[in-house]
């Protein structure tokens, strides 16, 4: 993910905090620390505090949490 976002260069990442074969919070970091200043929504199950509090001081931008309706998601992609 990291490659892709570093040669796309996107306006949005929709990012989950748990995934496979990595967690989302250190791919997010990796992110920042290697320059990508694009806006990232969360889109996670991930209930703990600290989790969310870390995610926003990283730079997220919204973070809706499972389960979610579509009008929700709609609202927060259009902010």
């Amino acid at each position: 993910m990291i490659a892709a976002v570093a040669e796309h260069r996107p306006d949005l990442v929709l990012l989950d905090l748990y995934l496979p074969d990595a967690s989302g919070l250190d791919l997010l970091r990796r992110m920042r620390a290697e320059g990508s200043e694009c806006d990232v929504l969360v889109i996670s199950a991930a209930r703990e505090a600290d989790a969310v509090r870390t995610a926003v001081r990283l730079g997220v931008v919204s973070c809706p949490l499972k389960p979610f309706g579509f009008d929700d998601f709609s609202e927060r992609l259009a902010q």
